[in-house]
């Protein structure tokens, strides 16, 4: 155990921190209580997954990476939009059950082996949507950070973590962004709303009366002029809402009251009608 004075200056955490066991066992603190040993699946920012992968850059095709790899659907994996991971880990564990139940909204976490000196290569993204497939599940996702670069076959781990739990306090808003009868059109300033108190902004999702018969309805958000999304909420075709397509990623949005929201439809789709967006904060 070091010396406060032997210890690091303290930095800003990356969500790899919370390790979901409770850990000891002597010197090479070997022994450990899994949370998924009680019996349930954790909700809320926890890890209810860690398990032993290897990372597959052999291709970026739709298909099983194979026993214990993650694919990228993109040659830069940084660029991805969706995670192809096997049903297996390298150990030959079941990743596939835990795996389902986690929410859109929740995070993934890729990072070097704990014993590879490349422990500093990791990534974070955000869950948007969940697919079984046969032999893997493909997780639709949206890059929030990281750093270093894969190598082939690299040893990695995966972990899993649920969004945060809403809190008792945040509130809801919601704003129409058309009418009920015209199709949607794309253009800025489609809406407004001036904020009644001071916050901070926790999601922003959108549906539609009619949906798109080709084409996604995307909706950026702005404050005083200045889009707050890091990746907009979007709209599949023939869905409703985002919740079942693109979430949204908001960083650390604070606001005052009087601040001034605007809603962008950056995507129309062909003949979606009656767009919504509503947007949820927590009072200061």
């Amino acid at each position: 155990m070091p010396k406060i004075s032997e210890m690091s200056a303290p930095a800003a955490l990356s969500g790899l921190e919370l390790v979901p066991i409770l850990q000891g066992g002597g010197g090479d603190a070997n022994c450990g209580l899994p949370l998924l040993a009680t019996r349930s699946v954790p909700s809320g920012a926890v890890l209810i997954l860690r398990k032993p992968m290897t990372a597959d850059l052999s291709a970026t095709t739709d298909a099983d990476p194979g026993a214990g790899k993650v694919r990228w659907n993109n040659a830069t994996p940084a660029s991805a939009t969706v995670l192809y991971i096997d049903d297996a880990d390298t150990a030959s564990g079941d990743i596939v059950t835990p795996l389902a139940t986690v929410q859109v909204g929740g995070y993934v976490y890729l990072q070097a082996n704990s014993t590879s000196a490349r422990r500093d290569c990791w990534q974070k993204w955000q869950v948007t949507s969940l697919t079984d497939a046969t032999g893997y599940t493909k997780v639709g996702v949206s890059y929030v950070a990281g750093a270093g670069t894969w190598t082939a076959d690299e040893a990695l781990e995966l972990t899993v973590q649920q969004p945060t739990p809403t809190s008792a306090t945040v509130k809801q808003v919601q704003v129409m962004l058309s009418d009920m009868t015209t199709a949607l059109t794309t253009g800025t300033g489609k809406a407004l709303w001036i904020a009644p108190e001071a916050g901070t902004l926790t999601d922003v999702w959108i549906g539609v009366g009619t949906v798109s018969s080709s084409g996604a309805v995307t909706v950026d958000l702005s404050k005083n002029g200045t889009s707050v999304l890091t990746t907009p909420p979007s709209i599949d075709a023939s869905e409703n809402t985002s919740l079942t397509g693109t979430a949204a990623v908001i960083g650390t949005v604070t606001f005052a009251k009087g601040d001034r929201f605007t809603f962008d439809i950056d995507a129309a789709g062909t003949g979606a009608k009656a767009l919504m967006a509503t947007v949820e904060y927590e009072p200061s």
